[in-house]
């Protein structure tokens, strides 16, 4: 997934987003915000980033951001683009089970030494 814009607003991100799936590309809308307190506490204008999910299609997603007419040169269908997308769910399932499995395995290793430690 690559960034192609933020916007200040979710109805201009989803429009954009819906120009994209009529050109062929397939998209996601995220919600981030621009500051952070250095006590976490999180302030500022939220954003609303559109992200291409076929990286190839990028530049041309950012064409159409600036406004350019843009000929897609490989156009996605409507089934191709729901594979797509249902592909980047699988992967970012399986990036958070490892990512939790990593973390579980240390800890275990943690408890692990501080019992031996102690003896």
């Amino acid at each position: 997934m690559k960034l192609v814009v933020d916007f200040m607003t979710p109805n201009r991100a989803n429009k954009f987003a819906r120009l994209l799936r009529r050109e062929g590309i397939p998209s996601f809308v995220g919600i981030s915000r621009v500051g952070h307190h250095p006590n976490r506490f999180i302030w500022g204008q939220r954003t609303y980033g559109v992200w291409v999910l076929v990286e190839s299609q990028h530049r041309e997603a950012l064409s159409l951001a600036e406004g350019n007419e843009v000929k897609v040169s490989n156009p996605l269908s409507e089934e191709e683009m729901i594979l797509v997308e249902k592909q980047a769910i699988r992967k970012d399932r399986i990036t958070i089970i490892r990512d939790i499995s990593v973390f579980f395995v240390a800890v275990m290793a943690f408890v692990i030494f501080v019992v031996v430690a102690s003896k």
